[in-house]
């Protein structure tokens, strides 16, 4: 676990973001879960956002209570995206639940929340069952009463990869039927809230449906930082709220950015919303191995990955196989400059497309660099 008391100006923010510059690597989740420790016994951190849908994060934020008994197992991850589902993160939801039920800490509990506005299952679910209640509306959303988290997923694929008009067509029955109920008058708090987050959902999608993937992934980025904004702006919080996200999204100087990532290129991202509303009280640690292996979850292979920078290399040549955090405006001589991550072998790789270039001379992209020599990676589950 990494001591961030030696980082005081840590405890006094509002946000801060942990980047990964790729998904899908255990040994990252391994170094995030560190850190996250770290903010909880430090900084007294006690709200996590994850990459991931909100109500697939309330279920496991359930399990970590310490009202629940039941065991974390393998299964509690299922419903998170492959990207998460590995025995280091597990370890690390483990920690947090031992912490959670200390009988010291009943009343001052941990808790992860999911900001992410894909796959609204449970939100279609409830709605479904507000309308079936009232005969006038049932018709407005009679398709969504059999819905399933596979049909949704399948949903989100046509949209942008085959049969787009298909998916067009179902994006615009729905944003049609929400707008029905959220005519509705009287209409309750909770289910205007459900209704504006499957509206959400539907919009990102349906963009991806017309114009592609570069509008909707700003969109998405639009509506994830009002999710997060949501929880820092919270007056009760002890310490930071932390995010785990890919640090694409964490960015928020973006014109400086030279990066493959389109929806980057294509407008602001989360990290531009969060910065524009929390200024300094946002601040952003950026996780750089050397050599890096990820676990495909399409293929269950493992994939190792290197950087071609030599300065990169001859920095990390004295922590060894160790991680550091360093201040960016205390970085050593041979970190100035670019850090091409992207210019990696294997360069036929289709996990090519997670790393990018980032230019750690922009005092006001990074606060904090945690560099790491190897990470090593486990297939994901």
């Amino acid at each position: 676990m990494f001591d961030l008391s030696q980082f005081p100006e840590l405890a006094l923010k509002q946000l801060i973001g942990i980047g990964e510059i790729a998904h899908g690597s255990s040994g990252l989740h391994e170094i995030e879960f560190q850190l996250i420790q770290a903010a909880i016994l430090n900084l007294e951190t006690r709200e996590i956002g994850i990459e991931a849908p909100s109500n697939i994060v309330a279920r496991l934020n359930q399990l970590l209570s310490y009202s629940n008994n039941s065991p974390l197992t393998r299964e509690s991850l299922s419903e998170l995206y492959p990207i998460w589902r590995s025995d280091k993160l597990l370890a690390g939801l483990q920690w947090i639940y031992d912490y959670n039920h200390d009988k010291d800490n009943r009343d001052d509990q941990v808790s992860l929340f999911g900001y992410d506005v894909r796959l609204p299952l449970t939100e279609i679910q409830q709605l479904a069952e507000w309308t079936n209640a009232r005969p006038e509306l049932k018709s407005s959303l009679g398709q969504f009463e059999k819905i399933t988290l596979a049909e949704l997923r399948a949903l989100e694929m046509l949209s942008h990869e085959h049969k787009r008009d298909v998916a067009l067509r179902e994006f615009n029955e729905i944003l049609f039927s929400v707008d029905v109920i959220l005519k509705q008058k009287n209409l309750p708090k909770s289910i205007a809230e459900i209704a504006v987050r499957i509206q959400s959902w539907a919009t990102v999608f349906r963009l991806w449906a017309i114009s592609g993937m570069e509008r909707a992934y700003a969109e998405r980025d639009r509506l994830m930082a009002e999710q997060i904004l949501k929880r820092s702006r919270n007056k009760e919080q002890k310490g930071p709220v932390l995010i785990l996200a890919h640090l694409n999204h964490l960015l928020f100087n973006n014109l400086s950015v030279r990066n493959s990532k389109p929806h980057v290129v294509a407008g602001p991202v989360m990290g531009n919303y969060l910065h524009k509303e929390l200024s300094n009280r946002y601040s952003l640690i950026g996780l750089f191995p050397n050599e890096i292996e990820i676990s495909n979850p399409g293929t269950g292979k493992v994939e190792s990955f290197k950087s071609s920078s030599k300065s990169f290399e001859s920095s990390l040549g004295a922590i060894g196989e160790g991680a550091r955090i360093f201040r960016v405006k205390n970085l050593p001589d041979q970190f100035n400059g670019w850090i091409t991550v992207g210019d990696v072998e294997p360069s036929n790789s289709p996990l090519l497309q997670t790393y990018s270039s980032y230019d750690l001379r922009l005092m006001d992209q990074l606060d904090f660099v945690l560099a790491v020599d190897q990470v090593r990676s486990e297939k994901l589950f």
